[in-house]
């Protein structure tokens, strides 16, 4: 069994942070806190379910869904971005314009 994890794992590593674009793209869209999102057992696998779908091919067609969302669940603090307030969001894309501009 811990082959099969060692595959899993190793096949996805490249992938990782694409999923976690995608998951956090997912989340940021449903206008949820993203921590609340992320506690939701149903809403998360969904979410993964989706994620799957834009795999590569040869990925999807070396693991089933189910795999892929178990996967994800166990490991879906690896995907959590932190909530940031909206407020603090803005002040620091403000520094990194007014960084860009010097």
């Amino acid at each position: 069994m811990s082959n099969l994890k060692d595959k899993i794992e190793k096949s996805l590593t490249p992938y990782l942070d694409t999923i976690t674009v995608k998951v956090n793209n997912a989340v940021d869209k449903m206008g949820e806190k993203a921590s609340d999102v992320f506690k939701d057992e149903n809403k998360m696998q969904n979410i993964f379910r989706n994620v799957y779908e834009s795999l590569p091919l040869f990925l999807r067609m070396g693991m089933k869904p189910e795999t892929f969302v178990n996967f994800c669940m166990k490991h879906r603090d690896r995907f959590i971005k932190p909530d940031i307030p909206q407020s603090t969001q803005r002040d620091n894309d403000d520094t990194v314009n007014d960084a860009d501009k010097n």
